[in-house]
């Protein structure tokens, strides 16, 4: 016998006494687990991968500031009229104020409407583009005359704040405008022109100083707008590139599941194929069989025609076991077999598989012992019986000498099933394989017994799903 350090050969995991879920069993790797994105696009979840255009996001992003750039337009606009209205020609107060809220009302309306309609075709983003372009370059060199007529009339602290309103809209135009580049240089150069041109031909002695400041501002501002405008066309394209990847994913996605529907749909013919084939096949097997056992009876004391009778009888009982275990997994298949937990005594399976297994371990010599009957589980002990009956039935067949160890042991509030045997064993990389279906372990030494019939190569492969109906992964 191998010593109890050595993992056990099989190993299933259950609830210990009346928990009401079932827990894993793992036969691979010989120890136990206790286990109990929406659509994009349109509605049909399909996305068009030609219809993306960076002109979208651009245009989108050039209205996005446009209730910021109202409100703030005229806010300053307020202000500057306040600053102004007693030191400014009243006519020209009233043209540059009229204008500019022309302006903004322009503006206010294209917003408005650009919002509320549907954006159509590239033709039509570049005319609302255009449209809301003029009225933002129409502010900017309303601002730019602003100076122009202001500047001279006010005093140091009137413009001061002057120049300080208009260059505040200069640099908050970056990230509203500058995604177009040459509209965002258009309404810097209409706003700063006038001020740097302005500040120049006053007969003060520190006007060329400030114009020349004010001139390196202009072509710091524009630099700001250009960094900005490249980082924005990243940001487009790596969001271009994600819904590419995207619609590319939900193709491969759409080609997978009707692949795997076909792979579902010919699963179930095949299966419906083997039980109906198989029910069918085993009623002729069945006369064949009782045929075969009135010839044997008839021939009396003929030593050679009864021994073929006999040979025609096993080969009988051997298909017959055949269409009963393909007949049991398309039943399992198809979901005939649903699993009916319940409290159960390991000591009466115990009973049950001692009185079965204990004269074939006799016959080979072996030691069948079992440890742990004092537990209680909460599973289909049918279904649960089966998969263990099957596991001591191979554990016997493939050990020629030593013993079997059946337990059940309690491991926190679960109960692990063990089946430990002193046989040759299973290649590592043939754990995975002998559940699959007519799979037989590959194997240079001599059978162990002659006289028995090998198997089928289906055993595992029932215990397996009967193992997923328990919810035990095997």
């Amino acid at each position: 016998m191998k010593r109890e350090e050595s993992p056990p050969s099989s190993v299933l995991t259950l609830p210990a006494e009346a928990s009401p879920e079932l827990r894993a069993f793992d036969r691979a790797t010989g120890q136990a687990n206790a286990s109990p994105l929406p659509p994009v696009g349109g509605a049909d979840g399909d996305l068009a991968v030609g219809a993306i255009d960076p002109l979208i996001d651009q245009v989108d992003n050039l209205h996005a500031f446009a209730r910021t750039g109202l409100v703030g337009n005229t806010v300053g606009a307020a202000v500057i009229v306040a600053l102004y209205v007693h030191a400014v020609p009243v006519l020209t107060m009233v043209a540059w104020a009229t204008l500019f809220g022309a302006a903004l009302v322009l503006r206010a309306v294209l917003t408005v409407t650009y919002l509320r309609r549907w954006r159509g075709s590239s033709t039509l983003l570049r005319s609302w583009r255009n449209r809301y372009l003029t009225g933002v370059l129409a502010t900017g060199a309303l601002w730019g005359i602003s100076v122009w007529l202001f500047y001279p009339y006010g005093g140091n602290l009137e413009r001061i704040a002057l120049l300080l309103t208009v260059y505040s809209f200069c640099i908050s135009a970056v990230p509203a405008l500058a995604t177009q580049f040459g509209a965002f240089v258009a309404f810097v150069a209409l706003t700063f022109v006038p001020m740097i041109l302005r500040i120049a031909l006053l007969p003060e002695h520190d006007g060329w100083t400030l114009a020349a400041i004010l001139f390196l501002i202009f072509g710091i501002t524009v630099m700001l707008g250009r960094s900005y405008q490249r980082s924005f066309a990243r940001v487009v394209a790596l969001k271009q590139r994600g819904l590419q990847l995207l619609a590319q994913l939900q193709v491969e996605k759409a080609a997978a599941d009707q692949a795997r529907r076909e792979a579902e749909t010919a699963n179930r013919a095949k299966t419906q194929f083997f039980a109906a084939a198989s029910h069918d096949l085993r009623q002729p097997l069945h006369a064949l069989g009782l045929f075969a056992e009135a010839l044997r009876h008839r021939i009396g004391t003929d030593t050679e025609v009864a021994h073929l009778g006999n040979s025609i009888n096993s080969s009988v009982g051997a298909l017959e076991g055949l269409f009963s275990e393909l007949l049991d997994i398309t039943k399992i298949d198809t979901g005939g077999v649903e699993p009916h937990p319940e409290n159960f005594s390991v000591d009466a399976m115990f009973a049950r598989l001692k009185l079965h297994f204990e004269p074939t371990a006799f016959e080979k010599g072996l030691a069948l012992r079992f440890h742990g009957a004092k537990h209680f589980g909460y599973a289909d002990p049918l279904l649960l019986d089966r998969v263990v009956r099957n596991l001591l039935s191979n554990a016997i067949r493939y050990t020629n000498d030593g013993g079997v160890v059946v337990a059940a042991r309690q491991r926190g509030d679960k109960l692990r099933f063990e089946v430990w045997d002193t046989g040759l064993g299973i290649r590592p990389h043939e754990q995975d394989r002998i559940f699959e279906e007519f799979y037989q372990v590959s194997t240079d030494a001599p059978p162990l017994d002659p006289t028995q019939r090998k198997g089928l190569g289906l055993g595992l492969a029932i215990v397996r799903r009967l193992a997923r109906v328990l919810d035990a992964p095997l």
